[in-house]
């Protein structure tokens, strides 16, 4: 069940594992080769950038300032909050580039593997509303980016 497999992860790259599994599952489709960094994109009062894909590096960028307030504020949200984020972005780097649906299938995935209780499906259900919880408004700058080592090991096999 994937509900456990995500209980059960310890880290981001097992997290990424369980979203690259539901997301062939769920559409047949999958991506390879992508890495992951952490960046500190702060927050200001305009709004937050939670992460992003990059088509041109085959990269999903997190905002490392959420994540760490996450696991100093509410650190029981920490694995939901990381696989909804995965799960956005991934989407969007098997082509899925509208945001609104995007957001959609996001929810309709979590729901589908996690039930309607489950943490993940009320922040996919509701994403604004867990950022407002965890985010609060500082001019913060961008700091160095980090690359996550152990992220995506099952890909390392491909060579295209």
């Amino acid at each position: 069940m994937k509900q456990n497999k995500l209980e059960e992860s310890e880290n981001i790259p097992e997290i990424f594992e369980v979203v690259k599994q539901i997301v062939k599952d769920a559409t047949g489709l999958e991506q390879t080769g992508i890495m992951l960094g952490m960046n500190s994109f702060g927050t200001n009062i305009r709004g937050v950038l939670g992460a992003f894909y990059s088509p041109n590096s085959n990269m999903i960028v997190i905002n490392k300032t959420l994540t760490d307030r996450i696991q100093v504020r509410n650190p029981k949200l920490y694995k939901g909050y990381i696989f909804h984020i995965l799960l956005h972005e991934y989407l969007h780097s098997i082509g899925i580039h509208n945001e609104q649906q995007v957001r959609e299938l996001s929810y309709l995935i979590s729901r589908k593997y996690f039930g309607k209780d489950h943490e993940v499906t009320k922040i996919a259900k509701n994403f604004d509303a867990i950022l407002k919880e965890i985010m609060y408004p500082l001019d913060e700058g961008q700091e160095d980016l980090e690359f996550v080592m152990g992220f995506n090991k099952s890909d390392l096999n491909y060579i295209g």
